[in-house]
């Protein structure tokens, strides 16, 4: 029965106490800012997201996730790495604070110090993100992200 129960906690906090098995984000109060990482030589375009209803539809994308690996070899876009919501989130239930880099089916959540679990995109985040939020590149113009960005790899 100990033995059982031994393993039934590492299923659950794995090593040095990540969670394993899903997580659920929060999102902190106010707007959650995200920004395009565009290998382009221009300044990443940003969204914005305030509205309550948007802020709402963000926040079911970012519970129950599923905990994964980084696959070997990622797969290489030289236009596109991704969006970071820049807002600081949380695992809820927690303190712990840190921003989430989205990509190619992947969610990785950053700590300060760069280290950070991996879930899986199953709510369509990206493509939700990429959609649904008014992106502006430096000069104020809207910015829309080419369809194949939308989905994952």
């Amino acid at each position: 029965r100990k033995r059982g129960i031994y393993i039934w906690g590492l299923m659950l906090f794995g090593v040095l106490g990540e969670a394993v098995l899903a997580a659920d984000f929060c999102l902190g109060e106010g707007p959650v800012t995200a920004r395009l990482i565009v290998f382009s030589g221009q300044p990443a375009p940003i969204a914005t997201v305030s509205d309550p209803e948007e802020l709402t539809s963000l926040e079911v994308r970012l519970k129950g996730l599923p905990s994964t690996e980084l696959p070997a070899k990622p797969p290489s876009r030289l236009d596109f790495g991704g969006i970071t919501i820049t807002s600081p989130v949380v695992i809820c239930g927690s303190e712990e604070s840190g921003v989430l880099h989205i990509l190619n089916g992947i969610i990785k959540f950053r700590r300060e110090d760069g280290s950070g679990p991996i879930y899986q995109d199953v709510h369509g985040l990206q493509s939700w993100l990429l959609e649904y939020l008014r992106w502006q590149d430096n000069s104020g113009q809207e910015f829309h992200a080419p369809k194949e960005w939308h989905t994952a790899n």
